[in-house]
């Protein structure tokens, strides 16, 4: 027995098409970055040695009537040796730490986590480095997870499960 669908439904489930369609076109999105971030993780490891890490005060660009945004990271120097050949690096990770002074008196002083982060990474401190072996001087110290990245892979998760269930129901509630 077939039931012909009403006007209201062909638009729930068009509507519901739409958000599927954009949950596997984020899907692809997701997948794409993962592979590239984590490609790092196969990048060959050798040991190195911290030449310094000093506290460095940045500002971000000053982007049409937006203002230029102060902020805290870790200037870091590290040198290796891959074939032969003294590398130097200067990010301590794939992502850098940044914290933005949001407040006149925080631009005047790094945030105790920038002191902890440089005295962690004194000088003559070796290290284990991880670089690219097609560009050497593509190198971090470690890994962080890309989590700051991740809050725009969330639309696309809950459009999928909208989606879903706009077109195939919930069929727990199902007689």
């Amino acid at each position: 027995m077939s039931a012909r669908l009403g006007a209201q439904d062909m638009i729930r489930i068009g509507f519901g098409w739409v958000l599927l369609a954009f949950a596997a076109l984020g899907a692809i999105l997701i997948l794409r970055y993962l592979v590239r971030e984590l490609s790092f993780l196969r990048f060959p490891e050798t040991q190195g040695k911290m030449v310094s890490c000093e506290p460095f005060l940045g500002h971000t660009e000053r982007v049409g009537s937006r203002a230029s945004v102060p902020f805290w990271t870790v200037d870091a120097r590290f040198t290796f040796n891959v074939n032969g050949t003294t590398v130097e690096g200067t990010h301590l990770s794939n992502l850098a730490p940044r914290i933005v002074a949001d407040n006149w008196h925080m631009a005047d002083a790094p945030p105790g986590s920038i002191l902890a982060l440089c005295s962690e990474y004194g000088p003559g401190t070796p290290v284990k480095v991880r670089y690219s072996p097609t560009d050497p001087e593509t190198s971090y110290i470690y890994y962080t997870p890309p989590l700051r990245d991740w809050p725009w892979a969330v639309p696309p998760i809950v459009a999928g499960l909208v989606g879903w269930f706009l077109v195939f129901g919930i069929p727990l509630f199902r007689r």
